[in-house]
């Protein structure tokens, strides 16, 4: 008896702990499964628990779909591909494949032809209804230093400087002498010789 009141207590007392995805950052959802009501179920992926699907959809075990969208009518989501913010993917026609994104307020209606997100496209809004849309990876993003980067370096170079002084020609800084020099090369630049 003492057994039974103690697994009891643990079932009560021990949070539900909901599932979570990077591909939702903050969202709290479930697992999908796929053909939940055949002989052969298959985990699916991450769904939200703000999102609206239906059962006879299909979402890839790397897939997400996210926030306040909706994806009915036996749409596919496939690949490492994200649906999220409100969009509405439906039809069965309708597939979202690789790592394409569809966010924002756009809209996905496969009901009566073939439309499909693939690659890396990525859409916010507008209404796909026919045709395939797909996007190359896109370049890897070079950093470059701001301006005050660039100023901070030169103004602490600046500091290193000593008594030299320095020419700044082509992107080159080259140590070009000593102060006293500097002061000599001013003059006789103020004070030019005159040949006659």
């Amino acid at each position: 008896m003492r057994f039974l009141l103690l697994i009891c207590a643990i079932f009560f007392v021990t949070p539900v702990l909901a599932a979570t995805s990077p591909k939702c950052p903050g969202e709290e959802g479930y697992f999908f499964t796929n053909d939940r009501h055949s002989k052969n179920p298959s985990e699916g992926g991450f769904i939200s628990h703000d999102a609206d699907v239906t059962d006879d959809i299909w979402v890839g075990k790397n897939a997400a779909i996210c926030g306040f969208s909706s994806v009915t009518k036996s749409a596919r989501i496939l690949g490492r591909s994200v649906v999220c913010g409100n969009a509405k993917v439906h039809g069965s026609r309708a597939r979202i494949t690789g790592y394409a994104r569809v966010c924002g307020n756009a809209e996905v209606d496969g009901t009566h032809q073939d439309v499909t997100m693939q690659g890396y496209f990525e859409t916010n809004s507008g209404v796909y209804n026919k045709g395939t849309y797909s996007a190359e990876k896109p370049a890897p993003k070079v950093k470059t230093k701001s301006t005050r980067e660039v100023v901070s370096e030169f103004v602490k170079a600046l500091g290193n400087f000593e008594e030299s002084y320095y020419s700044f020609t082509d992107g080159d800084i080259r140590k070009m002498g000593y102060e006293e020099e500097y002061s000599v090369k001013i003059d006789d630049a103020n004070n030019p010789v005159k040949w006659w």
